[in-house]
């Protein structure tokens, strides 16, 4: 059964230029990372209902993606 708890997250967004091909240190609790663009749909990628739904699409909006 699923049960609705409305909660507040706190999401931080950074924005950089890389050189090289960052890694993800094996230490961290990280499983791995994809970039996204605005056009993440096109290119299969699957985001979580949040970040679908309010979070990319406001980034769209706003011009950051």
């Amino acid at each position: 059964m699923y049960s609705f708890v409305r909660r507040t997250i706190r999401l931080v967004c950074y924005f950089v230029e890389l050189e090289g091909n960052p890694q993800v240190n094996p230490q961290d609790q990280v499983d791995g990372f994809i970039w996204v663009n605005k056009d993440y749909e096109q290119q299969g990628i699957e985001l979580a209902g949040m970040l679908h739904t309010k979070i990319v699409p406001e980034l769209v909006k706003q011009g950051l993606l």
